[in-house]
């Protein structure tokens, strides 16, 4: 195998497939990618078992081949050196890196023991634009569930219900939902449940680019996989068994208040106040004295306490409730909106979240979180 490529090209797309490998893992191989070589197009391929990534892009193809070799050796040896071109061959039992003077030599591994990458599923489930999907996935992503005993909910439900993309996810104690209105069919819809790592390689798209959604075709005996297909790009990864928590059934449809507030000044309130809060809990707690005032306040015994008066409009009777101040900052980063509205019933109900005015045409964004104790405050 010989080849000749740029290696801002090289550069762009390896990082992209190396984000896939596991930072650790017992099978040695996973921490190698796949190069390969046909004709004028070089392939690179990565994976951690669940999801398998390659990347095609044209090259100077001087002959043919196959190898496998570290994959974060060779991201370290682009980013140091700045040669514009750098070949690549194969000799003996190394791969050799020639960058201007500087020559790297890499033990490489047998490529057949690579792991094979599963074909792309048959069916096109939906198309949308990369613009459209990674924003939705941007306000979802942050509450998926990180334990993975939590099963489902490590993972984002991609639903397609009438007529309406939607994607949502849930750790137990915050939920995120999205919907997108953009032309999709009843025939289309379907849900199934996606490892949040598969979107991240979709992140770097330009906005107007068409992502290809892919799934297992009934009755033709295809594995339960999911596949992405974009540019130079092929995804292929296996889904999160479910079943995911009925999330319809969680969100609440009716309140006794409501406060409506803007969003920076909020997010201010939270920062300074947030200091004085619990370091494990990141407690703080909103009252409202006046229809016209929230208060935000936190105690910690060996730390001290803080409040700060913040004005809002809030119709309600009397109510105390409290959150996680990072939890509620990290749902106000993902709201674009100047103001913000909060729906509550009580202090041990879930409030509800939301953006006032128009997000951006056809799209929705919810956002549920779960309240904290604070009697003894």
């Amino acid at each position: 195998m010989i080849f000749s490529i740029s290696r801002e090209l090289l550069l762009t797309n390896l990082a992209k497939v190396i984000s896939i490998i596991p930072s650790k893992s017992t099978f040695n191989v996973l921490q190698n990618i796949l190069f390969e070589t046909t004709k004028n197009k070089l392939s690179i391929q990565g994976t951690d078992l669940e999801v398998f990534i390659k990347r095609d892009f044209e090259c100077e193809v001087a002959e043919e081949g196959k190898v496998m070799v570290p994959g974060k050796k060779v991201l370290e040896i682009l980013r140091e050196t700045r040669e514009e071109s750098l070949k690549f061959a194969l000799a003996g039992q190394v791969l050799k890196i020639e960058a201007g003077k500087t020559l790297f030599s890499i033990p490489y591994l047998d490529p057949h023991e690579f792991p094979e990458m599963p074909k792309l599923p048959t069916k096109t489930w939906f198309k949308v634009e990369a613009g459209k999907l990674n924003n939705m996935v941007s306000a979802t992503i942050f509450s998926v569930a990180r334990d993975v005993a939590k099963g489902a909910m490590t993972g984002i439900f991609v639903q397609l219900k009438n007529k309406d993309l939607r994607l949502i996810s849930t750790d137990g104690h915050r939920l995120s939902f999205t919907k997108k209105s953009d032309g999709f069919k009843e025939s289309q819809r379907g849900e199934i449940i996606v490892p949040p790592k598969v979107f991240d390689l979709v992140s770097d798209l330009g906005e107007d680019e068409s992502v290809e959604i892919r799934t297992a075709e009934e009755g033709k005996g295809e594995e339960s996989l999911l596949g992405f297909s974009f540019a130079n790009t092929t995804i292929v990864s296996r889904v999160i068994q479910g079943p995911f928590p009925d999330y319809e059934k969680v969100i609440p449809t009716s309140f006794s208040a409501e406060v409506k507030i803007d969003r920076e000044s909020l997010e201010g309130a939270l920062r300074r106040i947030a200091l004085f809060s619990n370091h494990f809990t990141r407690a703080v707690k909103l009252s409202f004295p006046s229809g016209e005032t929230m208060n935000v306040y936190a105690s910690t015994p060996d730390v001290g306490e803080a409040k700060e008066d913040v004005r809002c409009s809030y119709q309600g009777g009397d109510m105390a409730i409290g959150f996680n101040a990072a939890y509620l900052l990290e749902i106000l980063k993902h709201i674009t909106t100047a103001e913000i509205s909060v729906q509550f019933t009580s202090p041990a109900t879930a409030a509800l979240v939301k953006p006032c005015g128009e997000v951006d045409p056809g799209l929705e964004k919810i956002f549920l979180l779960m309240p904290l104790r604070i009697e003894n405050w």
